[in-house]
């Protein structure tokens, strides 16, 4: 590839390195950095906790489009800011349950779509992760609630 057939990714990404950083409390990133050793573009990180975070940093925190896999089981595939998940994503629950939708500060804030291990399915609005404001409930047996929803309960 000549020069002038560069990417643009690679022109953003040409003044980083890969990687792989072992933390003194057991913590391990494989990815790119700055010249400071800074977790900078795309890597993985190996908390010692069990979670394992997968996808874009800025300033050695998870910020663009990544995936979280928790050491619990959940299981999150979206955008990230500041570190936790806030803009469009899915988060698969452990229980089965799985949220498409908005995310905000870490929470499901906004419109999201939550399905049931039961098959109940919720579409509508959403905060801090209960359903609030307008919204449909469909139950698996066939019932449907629609209207306004307070603190996940419809009002």
């Amino acid at each position: 590839m000549t020069k002038i057939e560069t990417t643009a990714s690679e022109v953003k990404h040409q003044h980083l390195k890969h990687q792989e950083i072992n933390y003194p409390n057991g913590d391990r990133y494989l990815g790119e950095t700055d010249k400071d050793g800074i977790r900078q573009g795309v890597g993985t990180f190996y908390g010692v906790s069990g979670d394992v975070y997968q996808g874009e940093w800025k300033s050695n925190i998870a910020d663009g489009k990544g995936k979280l896999y928790q050491k619990n089981g959940d299981f999150y595939h979206g955008e990230f800011r500041g570190g936790v998940p806030h803009g469009k994503g899915i988060c698969i629950y452990v229980n089965g349950t799985k949220y498409e939708g908005d995310f905000w500060c870490g929470e499901a804030t906004g419109s999201g779509k939550l399905t049931t291990p039961t098959g109940d399915v919720y579409e509508g609005e959403f905060l801090s992760g209960n359903f609030h404001g307008k919204g449909t409930m469909k139950y698996s047996y066939g019932g449907v609630q629609s209207g306004i929803w307070s603190s996940g309960r419809k009002i």
